[in-house]
């Protein structure tokens, strides 16, 4: 028939329907639920995966310069030097970093862990399923909003262009982590993604 394809080893076969010259949408008989079809680019992967890998890498750096200023401050004597609305910024940036981070990672981990293996895919997993979204709605929300109050507040204050400069990358960074995920519906409060 017009574009469906069979494969002469296997017999399965690929159907795509065309509207104006143009594919809309193509599927598989080996996965007869799953039909793909062009996205819109502001829901494009292409570009949305390597911006969120690249915020995450972002919060993970915050995460991981906490435990190793404080030891580096431990051992050489110096003191925290903020206070005030800095300093309570600047633990507050950590600690909505680390619950994203936590998040989106173990909502990735599952996710792999479903795609890998339908057993996964159990009434059983509603649960976890359920928690890690809403988790991660209110990391995201939260971080977002923490991130850009941290970046307002470094930015007036007098601490160093660095300081400044990556207050507003953890900014954008929350932002980018919030955007894909209500793109790619990983808030909710069902098992239903």
């Amino acid at each position: 028939a017009p574009f469906v394809w069979r494969n002469v080893a296997g017999g399965d076969r690929v159907a795509a329907k065309v509207e104006n010259g143009r594919v809309t949408r193509f599927g598989y008989d080996s996965y007869p639920f799953m039909i793909f079809e062009p996205v819109p680019w502001w829901w494009s992967s292409g570009w949305l995966l390597p911006l969120w890998i690249a915020a995450l890498a972002a919060l993970a750096l915050t995460v991981l310069a906490w435990p190793f200023s404080t030891l580096i401050r431990r051992c050489y004597g110096v003191a925290y030097g903020l206070n005030g609305a800095d300093a309570k910024s600047h633990r507050l940036v950590r600690i909505a970093a680390l619950v994203a981070l936590v998040a989106m990672l173990a909502i990735t981990i599952v996710v792999f862990l479903v795609a890998g293996n339908l057993k996964w895919a159990v009434p059983a997993m509603d649960g976890v399923i359920i928690a890690l979204r809403l988790l991660a709605f209110v990391g995201c929300v939260i971080g977002a909003v923490i991130g850009i109050w941290n970046a307002a507040v470094v930015l007036r204050s007098d601490r160093r262009k660095l300081a400044k400069l990556w207050s507003v990358v953890l900014a954008i960074s929350f932002l980018i982590v919030l955007y894909v995920g209500i793109v790619f519906h990983v808030f909710g409060y069902t098992a239903n993604y």
